[in-house]
């Protein structure tokens, strides 16, 4: 199953992908750390790293396609983030080799993307809100259009199945889904289309993120319609059990928050089994050495193709700094309730922003009540999101010891393997992990897409669960 991945950021989707079967011709990212993260891992993986193309969408597509695009804004404003113009920077140079290979590809069978949903999530529009001052009116974001690039791509590769994956805000906002998904079908030779809102923690993923797929099958491929009539089912007999926080990252070794600010050095990391360890971004023990009895969920998201993959080290483990303050507010949260709620009384007390002394009591002038939010480790985690980057409030460990979750908790939570390594800074790590497909997902319906191709609609019908 030959297929291509666009908007890849860190991989996450693109692994699920080759795990279920897939053979990767290139992926396309323009954020520069998030591509050295494919390419660390496809080495990994045997996998040729000149694969992953750095450079901006619209680079590439001048460069393969020369098309113009035409915006069809739906909301009465138009604003742009001005941080999503920060990539343009760095962005990558393509050189004529690359294009010639890239040009030339023929016989796809899958294209798979995730065009930025920034500009649909709440708190996007949230911020949009603030920055415009406007608070009634749909806002829109040119972010919201480059899912016109990727169709392009479709049109031009022709694949027999394509996969695009947003935020679920989107099914919400304004005529997006309908835009999208009736665009899809119209592309190129045309595409029997469904859309479809999936929860990850059904795949196993130990998390409650809620996403939309829109997926089309060409309408010349043999039983195209009939695989979209009975696609939702097909889905559902790939749900598994679900799986709580404890056993996705318990086994991970214990870490202290880190005791000083912008201190990320890797000269002043403490090896972890140390008492004062903070964390490593690579450890100096062995992995074997500091996780000596994995999980059964530990070991599952660690198998690739059928063989477990045992990293040499543990990366990306390692705590941020918290104020003495969010330290203190942290030991007082109650594990899965909400900054409001009356177990949290003491711990609203000592928060200083967002909020408004009324009649003795810190009462919430922000709606975003789950600032602080420490996670339940008998249940599955709230969403993952790229706001970790900024701060651990909302995502405090449930452990004894006071602090925001690492990168490597994160990313188990995201179901991304131990062997799996993250590059760049800190922030850049918790970002790339926060705007990821969770690899479990994608394996899962990378494996329909493999089984339709290579058996057939009614081998995945009979293979359905009773």
């Amino acid at each position: 199953m030959k297929y291509i991945d666009l908007f890849s950021g860190a991989g996450g989707l693109s692994l699920g992908i080759k795990n279920s079967g897939g053979d990767l011709l290139f992926s396309n990212e323009i954020d520069s750390h998030s591509v050295e993260t494919q390419k660390l891992n496809l080495k990994k993986l045997n996998v040729d790293p000149k694969k992953v193309i750095s450079s901006s969408i619209e680079d590439l597509h001048k460069l393969i396609i020369d098309k113009e695009v035409k915006f069809e804004f739906q909301g009465n404003i138009v604003h742009e983030n001005k941080s999503s113009k920060s990539y343009y920077k760095n962005k990558g140079v393509l050189n004529e080799e690359v294009l010639d290979n890239l040009k030339d590809i023929k016989d796809v069978d899958l294209i798979v993307g995730g065009p930025p949903c920034q500009g649909f999530s709440n708190a996007g529009r949230g911020k949009k809100s603030i920055a415009t001052k406007n608070f009634t009116d749909y806002i829109d974001d040119p972010r919201n259009q480059l899912f016109k690039y990727f169709l392009d791509f479709v049109e031009y590769y022709t694949p027999k199945i394509v996969l695009i994956e947003n935020v679920k805000g989107l099914a919400t906002s304004m005529n997006y889904r309908k835009l999208i998904q009736t665009s899809l079908e119209n592309t190129g030779p045309g595409y029997k289309t469904i859309s479809l809102i999936l929860k990850s923690s059904h795949f196993g993923v130990p998390q409650n993120r809620e996403r939309i797929f829109f997926i089309g099958i060409r309408e010349d491929v043999v039983d195209s319609e009939k695989l979209i009539f009975y696609l939702p089912t097909i889905i559902a007999s790939k749900y598994k059990k679900e799986i709580c926080l404890k056993d996705a990252i318990d086994d991970l070794p214990k870490i202290v928050s880190n005791p000083k600010p912008l201190n990320t050095d890797i000269k002043n990391e403490i090896p972890i089994g140390q008492k004062s360890s903070f964390g490593e971004d690579i450890s100096m023990l062995d992995y074997k050495k500091l996780i000596r009895k994995k999980t059964n969920y530990t070991s599952l998201i660690n198998v690739y193709r059928g063989n477990e993959i045992e990293p040499k080290k543990l990366y990306n483990h390692k705590a941020r700094f918290n104020n003495e303050n969010d330290l203190k507010i942290y030991s007082l949260l109650s594990p899965g309730k909400y900054i409001t709620n009356e177990e949290n009384y003491a711990a609203r007390q000592l928060v200083t922003y967002s909020t408004e002394k009324i009649n003795g009591e810190m009462v919430f002038t922000s709606k975003f009540v789950d600032k602080y939010f420490k996670l339940d480790p008998n249940k599955p985690s709230k969403t993952i999101t790229a706001h970790l980057k900024v701060d651990n409030n909302a995502f405090v460990h449930y452990g004894d010891i006071p602090r925001g979750i690492t990168p490597r908790e994160a990313a188990r939570i995201q179901s991304f393997p131990d062997w799996y390594q993250f590059s760049g800074p800190f922030t850049s790590q918790f970002k790339q992990i926060g705007n990821a497909v969770p690899p479990l997902m994608a394996k899962a319906l990378g494996e329909i897409f493999y089984d339709f191709l290579n058996h057939g609609v009614d081998h995945l019908i009979d293979n359905q669960k009773t």
